[in-house]
């Protein structure tokens, strides 16, 4: 056999190689990028979190720990950000 010819049919097998290492993976890694799809979706659904008008910060450690001088402050600059926002929703 002559250097040529080897090297051709090393180059046939890896191409084949190739090719069906393609043809096996391709819709396994279908699968995984819908697997992934459907993570995110289901991360991005527990992290979600209120608008900030609609929580309610009381039941929080933070707020628990104040003192009764700071979450009088808290809730009235919860109340002012509130109103702010809905005269900004008014607009």
């Amino acid at each position: 056999m002559s250097r040529s010819f080897r090297t051709y049919i090393v180059t046939t097998w890896i191409c084949v190689g190739l090719f069906g290492l393609v043809v096996f993976r391709g819709p396994t890694y279908a699968d995984e990028i819908a697997a992934m799809k459907e993570h995110n979706r289901k991360v991005l659904e527990k992290h979600y979190q209120r608008p900030a008008a609609e929580r309610d910060y009381r039941n929080t450690k933070e707020y628990k720990a104040q003192s009764p001088k700071q979450r009088e402050e808290t809730d009235k600059a919860i109340e002012r950000s509130n109103e702010a926002l809905e005269r900004l929703r008014v607009r």
